[in-house]
């Protein structure tokens, strides 16, 4: 998505890039999609209502989500 930010605790959608995103999986409700970041050895989630991605799991270093 967007702009990239130093801030994963709950950004919007289109201010993150993801960094290789290597699968994805919805849950039951339909309004978490989870998001594993090949390069950045994560987890995200985002909310499909409010487009807020959050870390879940993961290294914390280089939280831009931008590629090197």
């Amino acid at each position: 998505a967007g702009g990239g930010t130093n801030n994963l605790l709950g950004i919007s959608a289109t201010n993150y890039f993801l960094n290789y995103p290597s699968s994805i999986v919805l849950n039951n409700d339909e309004n978490l999609l989870f998001i594993c970041e090949k390069n950045n050895h994560r987890i995200l989630v985002m909310n499909l209502t409010s487009s807020i991605i959050r870390l879940v799991a993961g290294s914390n270093a280089s939280l831009s989500g931008d590629s090197n």
